[in-house]
């Protein structure tokens, strides 16, 4: 949820007071210092709704995230929410 509150372009297709609302869905399976996690989180804010898709991996205790996208619900448009400016550039 931070990362959608810092993203501009977040307000401008969900609006503002963006929360998770609804069931997540998915799995998170670790063990110790390792682990993996496919999820999907219902988000919705007050011009419209979507979902994250999150897709990481832990090792050596560290998670790090391969996916990370918002999918705006009635429409073809995703937003990559690990893209960080430097890169977007």
């Amino acid at each position: 949820m931070q990362r959608l509150e810092s993203e501009d372009e977040v307000d401008e297709l969900l609006g503002e007071r963006v929360s998770s609302e609804g069931m997540i869905q998915g799995m998170i399976n670790w063990s110790g210092s390792s682990g993996n996690a496919n999820l999907v989180i219902p988000v919705s804010g007050s011009r419209g709704s979507g979902f994250i898709t999150v897709i990481g991996a832990k090792s050596l205790g560290t998670w790090e995230y391969r996916v990370m996208t918002l999918t705006i619900t009635d429409s073809t448009q995703d937003l990559n929410l690990l893209i960080d400016e430097a890169e977007a550039r």
